[in-house]
């Protein structure tokens, strides 16, 4: 790490148990319907925030 970076204030695993409990996504056909279904994150996945994975 670059000596400027500052994690004093930071939290480690803040939002790990969060992502453990997967997350719950609904698709919507286009004949109307819709199916839900529940995720849960694989072993070693790493989740970005949506304005980090054009970086990536």
């Amino acid at each position: 790490m670059r000596a400027e970076y500052d994690f004093k204030s930071g939290v480690r695993g803040k939002h790990y148990r969060l992502m453990q409990n997967g997350c719950t996504i609904t698709i919507h056909k286009e004949n109307g319907k819709s199916v839900i279904k529940e995720v849960l994150p694989k072993e070693g996945v790493v989740v970005l925030y949506s304005d980090m994975r054009p970086y990536f």
